[in-house]
């Protein structure tokens, strides 16, 4: 392995410029959606949305997880009886 490419490893994945008409098109093929409905729900503003609202929806899901994995058992001892 390439020193220098050592810790700048990516995965590529493709993304053609097509991909919202190439979905819309597939909505509408497969009857799911209309046309309309379709170029709403893949357009910018509404990956913007989704970003917006779902990132932080998915942090408190994480960290709600994570909290109960990683939480103290603060319960007192109990006392010896002699």
């Amino acid at each position: 392995m390439d020193p220098k490419k050592a810790d700048s490893i990516r995965i590529k994945i493709p993304v053609s410029p097509n991909d919202s008409t190439n979905a819309v098109h597939y909505e509408m093929s497969i009857g799911k959606l209309t046309q309309e409905a379709a170029e709403t729900y893949y357009s910018l503003k509404s990956y913007i949305i989704q970003g917006l609202i779902g990132a932080p929806i998915m942090g408190l899901i994480t960290t709600a997880i994570v909290a109960l994995f990683t939480r103290k058992n603060n319960k007192p001892e109990a006392a010896e009886v002699a």
